[in-house]
């Protein structure tokens, strides 16, 4: 299976000099590695376990190229036209097919874009300059990264403040213990 793979992913996802492109440091894509290629197909396009291709799989055109990090959800390139569309799709429902770049040299352009010291705004720009037909899905995906970043930070707040409290109580409990011991004696 390994050549069938490479000699249908094209050259620029092959020689890609990167190959993880991060929305911030939480969030990324993973764009697989020429030896990586094979195994990224499992599951997908081929049934280790039954040592066959799998029937449901969305079409023998259709190759896992990578994976968004977070939730190991597949990003697919279609190899049979000259363009290469690039397409993602929740893990676990083939039915989420959604096409995220009309082609491969664009893809690559959003996941440099990505890897930017930009700020998000700056980051959104530039993609709907390249795919602005896709933006809505980039922009989606940022904004969900950041939402996640924002809700992640809250909660870390929320722990410390708990534990401030925790210990406020533990040093007024101790001052009571102090108090009602000095009024005992």
């Amino acid at each position: 299976m390994k050549n069938e793979v490479i000699k249908n992913i094209p050259n620029q996802i092959l020689d890609i000099d990167c190959n993880d492109f991060y929305f911030d440091e939480l969030s990324s894509i993973h764009i697989c590695k020429k030896d990586e290629l094979e195994n990224a197909q499992l599951g997908y396009r081929f049934d280790p376990a039954k040592n066959k291709k799998i029937e449901k799989w969305i079409g023998d055109n259709y190759y896992v190229i990578g994976f968004d990090d977070i939730c190991g959800d597949p990003i697919i390139i279609e190899n049979d036209s000259k363009d290469f569309p690039v397409y993602w799709m929740w893990h676990d429902n083939w039915t989420t097919l959604e096409k995220i770049s009309s082609n491969v040299e664009n893809f690559i352009s959003i996941l440099k874009i990505l890897n930017k010291n930009l700020n998000i705004n700056e980051k959104l720009y530039n993609i709907k300059n390249i795919e602005n037909e896709f933006y809505d899905f980039w922009k989606n995906r940022i904004d969900n990264t950041m939402e996640n970043k924002v809700e992640n930070k809250n909660n870390i707040i929320g722990y410390i403040r708990l534990v401030f409290l925790f210990v406020i109580l533990v040093v007024l409990l101790f001052i009571l213990v102090i108090l009602v011991s000095i009024l005992i004696s």
